[in-house]
Parts: C-alpha cells; structure tokens; sequence
C-alpha cells in the first residue's frame, strides 16, 4: 500500500494498494482481447485496473539458444581467424570464452492493437581471447 500524492493540496492522500497478476496465454491471437476483457470485467466491478506488459515469451528456448551460441562462436572464429591473417600471423589456442546474455528483444504490443504471431529475437554475445602466433 503507498500514498497517493494529492498534487492539488501537494501533500499526500488516501493510501492505495496494488495487486499484480501475470496470465499465459498460450493463444497469441486472442491475448488481445483476453486482456481487454479482464479490463473491462475489473472496471465493471468497479475497480481499477492496467495492463503493464504483454510479451511474448519462449517457452522451451533451449534449442534456440544453442543455435544461438553456435552461430555467435562461430562468427567469432572466423572474425578472429580473419583479423591473424591480416596481421600475417595464425590463430593459436583459444585462451578465454565469455558469454554475454542470452538477450531477449522485444518491444511489448500496446493494447487496443491485435497480437500476431511474430518471432522473438535471442541473442547471445561473447567475448574470445586467441593466442595469436607469429
């Protein structure tokens, strides 16, 4: 429970309470309007209600994200195989790996709009050390 600011007095008001609720709706089509008609039923009630986020989220992300590790290795790999041969020298033994993320892109869908089925971006960034031989 917080106090609500009376700006008109400027000192504080009646106090208000919040209650989060966080829903799976596996029907991405219909998330919309399930969302617009728990509004809808919680103001008809009278209380007050607003939706903070819908996003989508990858359920079982295990394969995407070992996908993702390898495409980022791999780019790694050839940025820095690239980079010896510029210098003249050879990619020696990896010395150091480290992961940045994963990350999970996504800009939420305002609501009075549909949800359509799209794709989440995961991303995953890393860091490697080569020793480079001469």
């Amino acid at each position: 429970v917080d106090e609500e600011w009376d700006h008109a007095q400027q000192r504080p008001g009646r106090p208000q309470g919040a209650t989060r609720l966080s829903a799976v709706l596996p029907d991405v089509e219909g998330a919309g309007a399930a969302a617009t008609a728990a509004l809808v039923a919680v103001t008809a009630a009278g209380g007050t209600a607003r939706v903070e986020q819908l996003a989508p989220v990858v359920r079982d992300g295990a394969a995407a994200l070992a996908d993702a590790r390898e495409r980022a290795y791999a780019d790694a790999l050839g940025r820095a195989t690239a980079y010896a041969a510029l210098a003249g020298a050879a990619l020696g033994p990896l010395l150091a790996l480290e992961e940045h993320g994963p990350v999970d892109a996504f800009a939420p869908t305002a609501l009075g709009r549909a949800l359509v089925p799209g794709e989440v971006d995961l991303a995953v960034g890393l860091r490697a050390t080569w020793r480079v031989a001469h």
